[in-house]
C-alpha cells in the first residue's frame, strides 16, 4: 500500500453483519444524486422506489442504469420491456424520498405529491429537475440486486440544485 493510502483501513469484503456495514459505509463515502423510479404496474398501480445508483451508460442509444434489489417488492415488475420513469430529485424533495425509500403499498395515495402522467401512463414528479422515461432493454442479476439497463425515449431538465446523498444523509449541494 503506497504511503498515500496508508491511513485507509482495509478490509476484505465478507459474509460478516460487521464486514458488510464497513462495506456499506465505504460506499456511503461516494455522493451520489437522489431518483425516484417510478412506473405503472400491469395492473394499473403506481410504485415508485428511491434509488441513488442511476447513471448514464450511453448517449447514442441514450441509456441508463440503475439498480433494484431482489428482495424488493417490486424487483419482478421491472423485467425487458417494461416502462419507467428516473426522476432526478431536487434539494426540495428530501420528504419524498425518505416516502419512497420505505417499502409499503399505495405510496401515491399515502403522500400529496403533484404529477403528471408521461408515456404508458408512467407518473412523473412535478418539481424533478430531471425525468427520464424508459423501457427496460436488459435484466442482469448480480449479487443481491438486479442491474436494469434502460432504453432513454424521451426526457426533460430544469433548472434546481439536486438532492444528494453521501455518508449515509441526505445532503444539499449548492
Amino acid at each position: 500500500m503506497s504511503a498515500k493510502h496508508a491511513s485507509l483501513t482495509t478490509h476484505v469484503p465478507a459474509a460478516s453483519d460487521d464486514a458488510q456495514r464497513a462495506l456499506r459505509d465505504a460506499f456511503g463515502r461516494y455522493a451520489t444524486g437522489v431518483t425516484i423510479i417510478t412506473a405503472r404496474t400491469a395492473e394499473g398501480e403506481e410504485i415508485g422506489i428511491t434509488a441513488n445508483s442511476f447513471t448514464s451508460v450511453s448517449l447514442d442509444p441514450a441509456m441508463v442504469l440503475w439498480n433494484i434489489a431482489l428482495k424488493s417488492q417490486h424487483v419482478d415488475c421491472f423485467q425487458p420491456g417494461f416502462r419507467f420513469a428516473v426522476n432526478v430529485l431536487s434539494d426540495n424533495h428530501e420528504t419524498l424520498a425518505r416516502h419512497f425509500g420505505r417499502s409499503g403499498r399505495d405510496q401515491f395515495r399515502e403522500i400529496d405529491i403533484a404529477l403528471c402522467h408521461g408515456l404508458g401512463g408512467v407518473p412523473l414528479i412535478d418539481g424533478a429537475i430531471a425525468c427520464f422515461e424508459c423501457v427496460t432493454d436488459q435484466v442482469v442479476l448480480a449479487g443481491d440486486h438486479n442491474v436494469l439497463i434502460g432504453r432513454v425515449e424521451r426526457f426533460g431538465a430544469h433548472a434546481g440544485a439536486p438532492l444528494a446523498f453521501h455518508n449515509g444523509r441526505f445532503a444539499l449541494l449548492g
